[in-house]
């Protein structure tokens, strides 16, 4: 079988030999991973693709994506500080997948929890629900998801195409940082019709913002409409954020990228990764 080579640049005109000279005499990170998903080999160039845009939003400026073989990409970076190394491989290992979710209200949470006690697996949810690891227990009249798992709705109000702008900003109210983001119209109207009746509710409800299957924040909705736009908060540095908000704009990857350990998949783990010195002027 012949074996397929994907190569992606983001360097200028003549970059094949702009990128080979720059590796040979800086060299630079590699870093190799699988895709953990069914047909993986048809998703191998739409995963280059996202990678590709990242690391233009990102501004490397040396750097290439190409295919090791059918299930596997390999990322080299030409030499760069720390931290821009580190902002590599966060670009990398995270698919990027957001979604918001209404979190069920407290009749419901308290139905579906009263002969759980907690400290063990979550019962079934209810038609209609997920179930979700809680990101912080709540107190107080939120007292009903002071527990390890939460129920949201099973279809989510909103997904990563109905963002259309995602920028890292300074929280103004801490040292942390947060991700602003911007709605479609589609999403707009779906948002404020999920917000109009969460408003509603006593207390008043709240919408699970989640990235790849890990709930980020649970906010409350504080009025009836959102205007189009929201923050994301994360307890982020600026960095952190920053990258967030690329991998927002880039769109999300179509396979996790990590390695399998005793047939085990191991998401966001590289199958190898190694610091390349460099070989000649």
């Amino acid at each position: 079988m012949r074996r397929l080579w994907l190569c992606v640049l983001i360097v200028s005109a003549g970059c094949r030999q702009s990128f080979d000279e720059m590796w040979k005499k800086r060299g630079g990170i590699e870093i190799e991973y699988r895709l953990l998903c069914p047909e993986s080999a048809r998703h191998q160039s739409s995963c280059a693709d996202v990678l590709r845009r990242r690391f233009e939003m990102a501004e490397f400026k040396y750097v290439q994506v190409s295919a090791s073989g059918p299930d596997r990409l390999l990322l080299r970076l030409v030499e760069e500080k720390p931290e821009r190394i580190e902002l590599f491989r966060e670009l990398a290992r995270r698919v990027g997948r957001v979604e918001f979710f209404r979190v069920a209200d407290k009749a419901t949470h308290e139905a579906w929890s009263k002969d759980w006690s907690g400290g063990s697996a979550p019962p079934e949810p209810p038609v209609g629900f997920l179930v979700l690891p809680n990101d912080k227990p709540m107190s107080g009249e939120y007292g009903y998801l002071s527990r390890e798992y939460l129920l949201v709705g099973r279809e989510p109000v909103l997904v990563s195409s109905d963002i259309r702008m995602a920028v890292a900003e300074d929280s103004k109210f801490d040292q942390r940082w947060v991700v602003s983001v911007k709605f479609t119209d589609d999403g707009e109207r779906r948002i404020d019709s999920a917000t109009q009746e969460l408003y509603r509710q006593t207390p008043r409800g709240l919408i699970a913002v989640v990235i790849d299957g890990v709930i980020l924040s649970k906010p409350t909705i504080q009025s009836e409409k959102l205007g189009g736009q929201a923050s994301i908060s994360g307890r982020w540095g600026r960095q952190e954020a920053e990258a967030f908000a690329i991998v927002i704009r880039s769109g999300y990857l179509p396979c996790t990228l990590g390695t399998l350990e005793k047939g085990n998949p191991m998401p966001g783990r590289p199958v190898a990764e190694r610091m390349v010195p460099p070989s000649g002027k």
